[in-house]
């Protein structure tokens, strides 16, 4: 019940009543939870639509519905986050010439929102925001710099663990940089693998990601000196042999498949694909001549387009083939039912590497893109599916 400034929320059922607050300004928690008071989150800005529905599912009246084991009343989470995708990439928010079947389908499946705003223009500030329901007047984040979270701040996946979640963060942490390879873990994660800091990201043929905050390495190799950061640069064209969006692709259906196996508490994954952000430092004069880092799909190869626009095709082509996995995994593990599915991006489309968002008018008519404070820089996609809770068609 938003009131003041303050997001209340209360147990229906008596004597399950529990709460604490968090600060105005840092989000930093004031108490711990104790029995007889109403759970108060008190904020001077609204909580953003991610961060309420995690308070709405640990509130004291979900978890006292607990049910048996093998079957938790508290349903699963997965967030997809995509990196840099604009309001106008998927055709069912009116892109013509690329097709997305599997993102329209979960559209027409849920509900679909046209109104839905990230935190911020660009990575960091944005996932912030999500993680932690501050707008940027609050947080702690506010640009793709040298930033971080601290551990005692609240965020979702912390929540999400004390209500008796597991929690995983696939793909793009990017909370702030430099950070600890054990940050995720710091926050409330129990699992994590693929990037860490915000700029490691940019490459797509990493000689490393981060599991569990131990580095695990990969046969690619980079171009001297065309590293600026820790874990960014370019990799020649014999020296890309991993492609790091398969290989976070494939970690996520592993880890349905193991949480399938041991249904006993929910799960909330956090899956963060890097695409279709491009590699900044790739330019004109780096082996494709373009920062796009997606192997071609060979639909695109006769198209007229330069080759950049065709990297960034087949990139958008593997984004809504991974989404599709996704949904038919968790079909398979019979596990769709109980699972809420949330698909969204952390800003408006980029104009990095050589990629033009006009070319696919991936704004959706929308004035802007990533970077600018206009509606095509912060108005996003935003879906969620919930078989049996939402109505689908829904917009």
């Amino acid at each position: 019940r938003p009131s003041g400034g303050t997001v209340e929320i209360t147990a229906v059922q008596p004597g399950m009543n529990h709460g604490f607050k968090i600060d105005r300004l840092t989000g930093r928690s004031r108490g711990r939870p104790a029995p007889g008071n109403t759970m108060n989150y008190t904020m001077r800005n609204p909580l953003n639509i991610f961060t309420l529905a995690a308070l709405l599912l640990t509130s004291p009246a979900a978890l006292s519905a607990a049910g048996p084991a093998q079957s938790p009343a508290q349903p699963n989470i997965i967030y997809i986050l995509l990196d840099d995708a604009g309001y106008g990439d998927f055709g069912c928010y009116g892109q013509k010439t690329l097709q997305t079947p599997n993102v329209d389908r979960l559209a027409s499946e849920g509900m679909k929102f046209t109104r839905h705003y990230a935190g911020s223009t660009v990575c960091a500030p944005s996932r912030c925001v999500l993680m932690t329901g501050l707008h940027t007047g609050h947080s702690r984040i506010r640009a793709n710099g040298p930033s971080h979270l601290p551990d005692t701040d609240l965020n979702v996946a912390r929540l999400l663990k004390d209500a008796g979640y597991l929690t995983a963060c696939i793909g793009k942490y990017g909370l702030g940089m430099p950070l600890p390879p054990d940050d995720p873990q710091k926050k409330g994660f129990d699992y994590s693998f693929g990037y860490v800091d915000t700029a490691h990201a940019h490459n797509g043929y990493p000689t490393y990601l981060f599991r569990n905050g131990a580095k695990v390495s990969f046969d690619n190799r980079i171009i001297p000196g065309s590293d600026n950061k820790p874990g960014t640069g370019v990799a020649p064209l014999d020296g890309r042999k991993q492609w790091a969006p398969q290989l976070l692709a494939e970690d996520v259906q592993r880890y349905l498949a193991e949480r399938a196996k041991d249904r006993s508490k929910p799960f909330f994954l956090y899956y963060a694909p890097i695409l279709p952000h491009a590699n900044n430092e790739a330019d004109e004069s780096s082996p494709l001549g373009h920062g796009m880092e997606a192997p071609a799909d060979p639909e695109f190869a006769s198209r007229d387009w330069p080759a950049v626009e065709k990297a960034f095709a087949s990139a958008m082509k593997f984004v809504d083939r991974d989404v599709g996995a996704v949904m038919a995994q968790l079909k398979a593990l019979k596990l769709d039912e109980h699972t809420i599915v949330m698909f969204s991006s952390d800003n408006g489309p980029h104009q990095e590497g050589g990629h033009k968002a006009a070319f696919f008018q991936s704004s959706g008519g929308l004035t802007g893109t990533k970077r600018d404070l206009t509606e095509g820089g912060v108005r996003v996609p935003f879906i969620v599916r919930w078989p049996g809770k939402i109505k689908p068609g829904t917009v």
